[in-house]
């Protein structure tokens, strides 16, 4: 799926849903979308590619930066850390989500940018040096995630890295605290707490933050609290 505006890609993100779930249908099969559908089975994201080119120049690139990465490149990776607990309530907006971002197990889970840690929340891919390849890839997202609210939520944390020059830590330092939350309800919270680089020039509003939180609490959270785990209810063996 190459580079566009993001409003055509949250677009062709639908389209492709549809048509993968329509060509298994068609072959006896089932698509799947959850981040992890069978226990012990892959865990499958969504990871979202950013990128800031003016007149045919792409600014994330500096032959002298960290890893070819300009200040920009790393203001826009600052902001995705900065935000991460909010950014994960709608990138990874299911209780399913966090059996994939288990921090220090599995997932991309820590508060770091990195060319090499696949744990890393956010990474610079460093096959090529070309500058027009210079890009932040966010991992955290997965595709259970709106992707109109996930990728516009991830624009505006970007934005405000930029605009503040957040310096992100990357490899060989210590991770930023939190990381990503360790379940939906957490992230829920942190998003509550923190949305004014949300609301900024009113690109979402406190009524649709709101109601999102509700709708998710309904629909995702109460369910899976009110009912035992398989594992709970398993007979332990030590007394049999």
């Amino acid at each position: 799926m190459r580079a566009d505006a993001a409003l055509q890609l949250a677009d062709r993100v639908l389209l492709y849903r549809h048509l993968a779930v329509n060509v298994a249908r068609a072959k006896g099969l089932k698509a799947s979308f959850l981040p992890l559908a069978t226990e012990g089975g892959a865990t499958p994201g969504f990871p979202v590619h950013l990128a800031l080119w003016k007149d045919g120049r792409n600014l994330f690139h500096n032959d002298a930066g960290w890893s070819l990465t300009s200040a920009v490149a790393r203001g826009c990776a600052g902001g995705l850390l900065a935000h991460l607990p909010a950014l994960s309530a709608l990138c990874a907006p299911t209780t399913n989500s966090y059996r994939r971002l288990v921090s220090g197990v599995s997932g991309p889970a820590g508060a770091l940018l990195s060319t090499t840690d696949r744990k890393a929340a956010c990474r610079i891919p460093a096959r090529s040096t070309a500058p027009g390849a210079r890009r932040v890839k966010f991992c955290v997202p997965d595709s259970t995630c709106n992707p109109y609210l996930a990728i516009a939520a991830i624009v505006m944390a970007a934005l405000d890295g930029v605009e503040k020059m957040m310096e992100p830590p990357v490899d060989g330092e210590a991770p930023a605290p939190g990381g990503v939350p360790h379940c939906l309800e957490s992230a829920l919270d942190a998003l509550g707490s923190d949305r004014a680089f949300l609301t900024a020039g009113e690109v979402f509003s406190p009524a649709i933050l709101d109601a999102w939180t509700r709708e998710r609490w309904a629909s995702q959270v109460i369910p899976t609290r009110t009912k035992p785990h398989p594992a709970e209810t398993a007979e332990d063996p030590k007394e049999a």
